[in-house]
């Protein structure tokens, strides 16, 4: 039996479904693989779906799991989130010329 209820996946498949492309879900540190169905419906909908790296995250689960759906869009140690969030957001969504490897 399941005593926890992890609502990432709720929260992901909602914001997709009302705000669709405008989107951008984020995974964190975190047990089991909550928050990996969600991502995949944010970019069913056209959404963008980043997740800290196994490395820098306390508990590797929740990325790991989310990264193996192959929906992220980026992988990023826990110190280069917030810029990298702050293009995107600027960039309207558009994958902008400063994340351009």
């Amino acid at each position: 039996m399941k005593h926890a209820r992890p609502s990432a996946d709720r929260l992901f498949a909602s914001a997709a479904e009302a705000f669709g492309p405008r989107v951008i879900a984020l995974v964190l540190t975190g047990g089991n693989d909550a928050g990996s169905g969600g991502v995949s419906i944010v970019k069913q909908h056209g959404g963008t779906v980043m997740s800290q790296d196994e490395a820098s995250a306390r508990n590797p689960s929740m990325p790991k799991a989310a990264i193996a759906t192959g929906d992220v869009d980026y992988v990023l140690p826990l110190g280069d989130i917030a810029s990298t969030l702050k293009c995107l957001v600027h960039s309207g969504g558009r994958t902008p010329a400063a994340l351009v490897a």
